[in-house]
């Protein structure tokens, strides 16, 4: 087993970083030094090219797969507000499973068998993260258009921003 996996498994088992036996410590170190180039490059990619477009947009396919499971859990879910919230708790579950738990895993067998494959993935999972460039160009349309006391056009761009009316 990788050092970094052992690492991992003695800190969920109520170990802190301190406490690691000094032949884990290299591989926390490793793990925590391919976070952050991970995270760096995704945060470079989305300057260089801006959020994902289309399919690659997360924002894209989640949205899309809730609101066909939420469709699907109101047929089944229709009795009572407890119902509902109980739909709801199925909802996130499902959701959270699916575009948290596939990621992780994709993650995690990367690094097993070929930690290039995983600080790769870990690059493009961050790159899909982060939306920094965009909100940036947003944000000074939106500050150019008050500054210029074109409220109305403002007002659409933040809500192109975040997305509500």
């Amino acid at each position: 087993m990788n050092n970094a996996y052992r690492c991992v498994i003695i800190i969920l088992t109520h170990n802190t970083a301190g406490s690691l036996p000094a032949s884990n410590r290299k591989g926390f170190f490793c793990m925590i030094l391919n976070t952050v180039a991970a995270m760096s490059a995704g945060f470079v990619l989305n300057l260089m090219f801006g959020a994902p477009r289309g399919f690659l947009n997360p924002e894209n396919f989640v949205s899309a797969f809730a609101q066909k499971l939420e469709k699907t859990l109101r047929k089944f879910y229709q009795d009572s507000p407890e119902a509902q919230r109980m739909a709801g708790a199925v909802l996130i579950f499902f959701v959270l499973l699916i575009f948290a738990g596939i990621p992780l895993a994709l993650l995690i067998l990367g690094y097993m068998f070929l930690p290039v494959l995983g600080l790769v993935l870990d690059c493009f999972f961050c790159w899909l993260a982060f939306s920094v460039r965009d909100t940036r160009i947003a944000l000074s349309s939106i500050f150019r258009a008050v500054r210029s006391g074109n409220y109305n056009r403002a007002v659409k761009s933040l809500e192109a921003l975040t997305g509500t009316d």
